[in-house]
C-alpha cells in the first residue's frame, strides 16, 4: 500500500502509516478496504464557531455537508469491514 500513495508516507512502521498531503488525492490512491483506523480532525464549520480564524470557509451548511461527503465516501471506501473513523466532535457550538 505504501506504494500507491507514494512520497506522501511520512512515517512507516509494520503496524502504522501516516501521511502528509492534500488528504483528498491521497485518500483517492488508498486501495479499497485496506485501512483499519481512520483518525481525522477536518475543518470546523467556521460559519458556525466566530471563535475560528483562517479555516475553510463555507457559505451554508449545505456547502459543507457536500464537500464533507467527499471525505466521507472515501473513509468508507477504503476502510475494513470492521474499521472505525474517529473524527472529534463536540455536540456544543
Amino acid at each position: 500500500m505504501t506504494r500507491a500513495i507514494g512520497s506522501a508516507a511520512v512515517l512507516r512502521t509494520e503496524a502504522a502509516l501516516v501521511v502528509e498531503g492534500d488528504s483528498l488525492p491521497v485518500l483517492q490512491d488508498i486501495p479499497d478496504g485496506s485501512i483499519s483506523l481512520i483518525v481525522t480532525d477536518p475543518p470546523y464549520h467556521a460559519t458556525k464557531k466566530h471563535n475560528i480564524f483562517g479555516d475553510t470557509k463555507f457559505e451554508d451548511d449545505d456547502q459543507y455537508l457536500a464537500w464533507l461527503a467527499l471525505y466521507v465516501r472515501e473513509w468508507r471506501r477504503i476502510l475494513r469491514p470492521n474499521g472505525l473513523t474517529l473524527p472529534p466532535v463536540c455536540p456544543r457550538s
